[in-house]
């Protein structure tokens, strides 16, 4: 209703004012507004209210004040205390409706009057103390009903109870709010309560006295006794109003802890977990038991995608550095950590378990695993091209659609989760985008690179490995490279060429490793006619001058045109 009142008051009036024109709302608003105040504050001695602060009616954060309510108590359950005239008052059997009613609430009608009187007269009155001891009066009236055991509930209490007050009950106000948050607590709600309880009154009975070394320690024993049962009782109900209590109390036990007067011989409280952080390790450690089947296995018995070549590859530099990487380690918990989605998961295939344990233990290690490989560039771009040839091997080895997204989301997630909690120098990012065929021709120009020198010096091999045994492989690498260059090269002359590498991860803009030439002098063919071969065996095909030729711009016309194009556009002619 108050939030109504000013929705109407602030916005709605407001907005008719800045709509309607000045002499129109002159003589109006000033008295509508006024009279609008008035309504709604007489409409609200009549509705029963409850504050938004109540809506929720388990309150746990209700034991604040605990010694305060004890004491209280104990005044209000004494035959005559400050309030027994009202009391004696109101709880008079002509009242109720029929004395069958009264006769049930009869034994504990003086004593909940009195107390309800003092909570309110004696407490200290602002927000957080008044929706507490109204809480606190709810946990009292079902336990003390308990106890009677005359089988009324503490919300038929109250209804019999609310026959027998009237608007002249000097905390009129106050009660109806309660009768409006009175629950009836069941057992789990109130060993919980209780609990909270007990945990309050030994804090309580710690920080007063705590001079005395021997009672101070049996006090924070019997606390961390009673703090351990409500974690226990926490995991069964997940309640998490109950949750949040405890971590306040535990926190103000641990505040007063450190402080040097305080009782220094207080055992330590036990380490406080959620829900979700239990369910995590149980998680945790599930995943653990399933990366055991998968971290220890071999990525080698696929299927190779790249069978034409492989024979001489083997024995290449870049061949060298993958065998690294597939006989690395994987640690199981790198794989619970990273991997549960993929390891869990009935869709993917076995061979997508196997893979993401080794690729994310390689992402974590990897400046230890290619520790030989100086530049943290090279080490990343291995890591990359090896995990694209274990895909296109899963694909190519199962009848798996190569667009079906989700193990790659996944495996994508994977590597992201690995890099995000690594420092910037020892990050590897990149991520399975592209094609399968986009990834072929990246990787097998990317290691041709990696391999040109020692092809270069087939020549000299001591491992017998025959120079013509490459031509085939630099035949097609030769035709790759011609078909890459343009996208990969920007080079501009002035007056040497420079160049720019706009695929850095697989492409070199280096004259120097031009395949066609690596190719002739290693005693391949070329280009073979359909004739004879070129006389004097010389150079028949493109040269590298030639290819580098068509994707470099002279920097000396580009800056000509720029001079000459303003001149152009007035019609004047530049020799």
């Amino acid at each position: 209703m108050k939030n109504f009142k000013v929705n109407i008051i602030d916005k709605e009036l407001d907005f008719i004012k800045k709509s309607c024109d000045a002499y129109l709302q002159k003589s109006m608003f000033r008295i509508d507004k006024k009279t609008l105040h008035t309504l709604i504050n007489e409409q609200l001695k009549d509705v029963n209210i409850t504050d938004a602060s109540f809506g929720n009616k388990h309150l746990y954060d209700i034991f604040w004040d605990i010694k305060s309510y004890e004491e209280y108590e104990t005044h209000a359950l004494k035959e005559k205390n400050d309030y027994s005239d009202a009391s004696e008052n109101y709880c008079k059997p002509e009242k109720a409706n029929g004395e069958e009613n009264y006769n049930k609430i009869k034994d504990l009608c003086k004593p909940f009057i009195s107390y309800f009187l003092y909570l309110t007269f004696k407490s200290v009155q602002n927000y957080h103390s008044g929706r507490r001891y109204l809480g606190y009066m709810n946990y009292w009236l079902n336990k003390e009903l308990k106890k009677k055991q005359n089988n009324i509930s503490a919300t038929d209490f109250i209804d019999i109870l609310n026959a027998l007050l009237d608007n002249d009950f000097s905390v009129i106000d106050n009660y109806n709010k309660f009768k409006n948050i009175v629950y009836n607590t069941d057992e789990e709600v109130n060993k919980e309560l209780d609990l909270l309880h007990d945990l309050h009154d030994y804090y309580n009975k710690i920080i007063t006295e705590s001079s005395d070394q021997e009672k101070c320690s049996e006090y924070g024993q019997k606390f961390v006794e009673l703090f351990k049962e409500g974690i226990r009782q926490y995991h069964v109900t997940k309640s998490k109003n109950f949750y949040i209590e405890l971590l306040r109390i535990w926190s103000r036990y641990n505040n007063e802890k450190n402080k040097p007067k305080f009782c220094n011989i207080l055992p330590e409280p036990p380490e406080i977990k959620t829900l979700n952080q239990k369910e995590k390790e149980a998680s945790l450690s599930k995943t653990i038991d399933s990366c055991k089947n998968y971290t220890n296995i071999s990525l080698d018995t696929l299927q190779h995608w790249n069978r034409e070549y492989e024979g001489v590859l083997k024995d290449l530099s870049a061949h060298e550095i993958y065998d690294k990487l597939n006989t690395a380690s994987s640690d199981d918990n790198i794989c619970a950590k990273y991997c549960a989605n993929i390891i869990h998961s009935r869709e993917y295939i076995e061979d997508f378990k196997k893979l993401c344990p080794k690729l994310t233990s390689n992402i974590k290690n990897l400046s230890e695993t290619l520790k030989d490989t100086n530049s943290p560039d090279d080490r990343c771009t291995y890591l990359t091209y090896w995990a694209y040839e274990k895909i296109i091997n899963i694909f190519k080895s199962h009848a798996i659609h190569v667009h079906d997204k989700s193990v790659i989301n996944a495996l994508n997630q994977a590597v992201f989760m690995v890099n995000s909690e690594l420092s910037s120098k020892d990050k590897c990012l990149f991520s399975f985008t592209g094609n399968l065929s986009e990834w072929k021709d990246e990787k097998l120009l990317h290691d041709y690179f990696k391999n040109y020198e020692k092809i270069s010096k087939c020549s000299t091999s001591t491992n017998g490995t025959d120079c013509k045994s490459y031509c085939d492989y630099l035949k097609h690498i030769s035709e790759l490279y011609s078909s890459h260059i343009n996208k990969c090269c920007s080079c501009y002359s002035y007056p040497k060429r420079v160049c720019s590498e706009l695929c850095p991860k697989y492409f070199k803009c280096d004259i120097g490793y031009f395949p066609s030439d690596l190719l002739y002098n290693i005693g391949c063919k070329v280009k073979e006619e359909e004739g004879e071969e070129d006389e004097e065996n010389e150079k028949s095909y493109e040269t590298a001058e030639d290819v580098f030729r068509n994707v470099t711009v002279d920097l000396d016309v580009i800056k000509r045109s720029h001079i000459e194009k303003p001149f152009h556009s007035a019609g004047i002619l530049v020799s």
